[in-house]
């Protein structure tokens, strides 16, 4: 796979070639100059490409090379040769923060991860962010997001356990008020009466973990134009690989998104106690891949750079879980609970699988002795190293723009 980076009057496009003579695509691209408009340059590149023969150019070619067109005129061109290592699998978003997924066959992007994912949470009365970890039946709430117009949006909140669901306008100003998701502290606006009645209405009968969060419930959104910097994260130098200045998130937990490898959960699977199998909605991916026939399990653990569909995306660290995959994302039974109602403290039984798989075999290196005495609703679990399974991933570059669809190849670049 040859991927054509192409900056033009400060624009920037990228072109997969599968199928290219190396050679023939330079000289391509050397007769070529800037027209007054870039796109129209990227078409005329695209239509003098798109008859290059079917053989390999990959024979003799190094790995990445530059070529610099002559005067001010040309565009600059950055070859990158990769592997095509699978496929998009599925694509997911979780417009409330620790609700259900959201299936998409096309994701858009934006400087946080993708369009819509986590923009909103429910807080409890002391404004404290509520996530599944605290009442896991957050997992059966169902979220759906019509976009009416640039800026413009309504949402729909509903549940197997309420006969009715609750609409409403998700606010672009008001009032700004400070939540708290752990320690730190976000802007947010209300999202109105409406959506907080019905929230406090179907979960003040659930129990919270340790009672770490009581009603009344309400529903908040992440204030325009603000988000939090992953290099300010605990998590940060704690990585695989260096957090860039750029990467940033509204209300995850740490990256802009989650990449999963569905031969690493076939791998975790065939390691789990007889009759313990789990979906791969326990790990609450944003883009599922599936590797081509022959590759390993758990290659992702080691890669770099990846580009899928029209974005690159950077590895930053495979990702340290906590107790959320135990927690059943169809009923809300959460696994840890009846762990720790067994007296199982470390999480180690066959109530806390898969968590106590990966804590076995996959510990995280890094885990620090800090988080020893964490308890589960904030992170911890059970005084041990957590398991590693998929991989948080930034953009290549801050302005990274585009849209991932199921079906689109992941080209390994590094």
């Amino acid at each position: 796979m040859l991927v054509l980076k192409i900056k033009c009057a400060d624009e920037f496009f990228r072109l997969r070639l599968p199928s290219a003579e190396f050679g023939l695509a330079l000289d391509e691209i050397a007769k070529l100059s800037c027209t007054s408009s870039a796109s129209v340059f990227f078409v005329e590149l695209a239509g003098r490409l798109h008859g290059l023969s079917e053989e390999s150019w990959l024979r003799a070619c190094p790995s990445t090379c530059h070529f610099f067109g002559q005067g001010d005129k040309l565009p600059v061109v950055r070859l990158q040769i990769g592997q095509t290592v699978g496929h998009v699998d599925g694509l997911f978003t979780y417009p409330v923060k620790s609700t259900k997924a959201v299936q998409l066959a096309k994701a858009a992007t934006c400087s946080f991860g993708f369009v819509d994912d986590r923009q909103m949470c429910i807080v409890d009365g002391k404004k404290l962010v509520v996530t599944q970890r605290m009442i896991p039946a957050l997992a059966e709430i169902a979220v759906d997001v019509e976009h009416l117009g640039i800026g413009i949006a309504d949402v729909t909140l509903s549940s197997p356990k309420c006969t009715g669901s609750v609409r409403f306008r998700l606010p672009m100003q008001g009032p700004i008020q400070k939540v708290f998701l752990y320690k730190a502290a976000i802007e947010a606006l209300d999202c109105g009466d409406d959506a907080a009645a019905w929230l406090t209405t179907l979960l003040q009968s659930e129990s919270p973990t340790h009672a770490c969060c009581s009603p009344p419930y309400r529903l908040v959104r992440m204030a325009s134009g603000t988000s939090r910097k992953c290099s300010k994260s605990t998590m940060a130098p704690l990585c695989d690989h260096k957090v860039a200045d750029h990467d940033e998130v509204a209300l995850a937990d740490f990256a802009p998104l989650l990449l999963t490898n569905s031969a690493s959960l076939s791998a975790l699977n065939a390691q789990l106690p007889a009759g313990h199998r789990v979906p791969m909605d326990r790990f609450r991916p944003n883009i599922v891949i599936r590797t081509s026939e022959g590759r390993p399990a758990w290659e992702e653990d080691h890669w770099g750079r990846v580009s899928i569909g029209d974005v690159e995306l950077r590895c930053i660290t495979r990702d340290p879980r906590c107790v959320m995959p135990t927690v059943n994302q169809k009923s809300g039974e959460a696994g840890f609970r009846a762990a720790l109602d067994h007296g199982d403290e470390k999480l180690t039984s066959e109530f806390a699988e898969p968590l106590a798989t990966l804590k076995r075999t996959r510990p995280w290196p890094r885990w620090p002795a800090s988080s020893r005495d964490k308890p589960p609703e904030f992170g911890g679990t059970g005084g041990q190293p957590n398991g590693l399974f998929g991989i948080y991933c930034g953009f290549g570059r801050p302005d990274e723009a585009g849209s991932v669809c199921v079906g689109d190849p992941v080209v390994l670049l590094e």
